[in-house]
């Protein structure tokens, strides 16, 4: 039916929950201690979103690959470093407040550096990295909501 005949038909709401596309986001992250208990974190660009905030390395993870390869990629792109995958310790979900129709779902596994004696090169994502010993990580640093709340929430520093 033409809607120029038929003026009922421009007074129907206009659902926009139709029209949205809803998609997820797979986000991997590495919780990576050292043989000292120290956990590898990295502090954002002051280009990129939440500029200067102290996070675990971690990215999305691209299509058909393994929870694991994931890890392992990103872990190289953003740190310049090889690790052995060992378990899950947290997975969250969440609706994007900056991204209408988007569900993020992270994952994070402990880590243990593949070889000790690796040197951390942070990517472009990143401006500086530090070995710190998780209890002083709120009290020292401008932290990720989602750093604190593995923190909080898993067993991970039970061990």
């Amino acid at each position: 039916m033409n809607d120029c005949l038929n003026p009922l038909v421009n007074l129907l709401p206009r659902y926009k929950f139709m029209e949205e596309k809803l998609f997820q986001q797979v986000a991997v992250y590495g919780f990576i201690l050292n043989d000292n208990k120290e956990l590898l974190i990295v502090q954002r660009a002051l280009n990129d979103t939440m500029p200067g905030i102290w996070e675990i390395p971690g990215g999305g993870l691209e299509f058909s690959e393994s929870i694991a390869e994931g890890i392992k990629r990103e872990m190289k792109e953003e740190c310049g470093i090889d690790v052995a995958v060992e378990r899950p310790v947290f997975a969250a979900s969440y609706a994007s407040d900056r991204v209408a129709g988007k569900q993020v779902v992270r994952i994070v596994y402990l880590c243990k550096l593949a070889l000790q004696e690796q040197e951390v090169k942070v990517g472009s994502d990143h401006m500086a990295y530090q070995w710190i010993d998780p209890s002083k990580l709120a009290k020292d640093l401008q932290v990720s909501d989602f750093l604190l709340k593995i923190l909080r929430e898993s067993d991970v520093l039970q061990m």
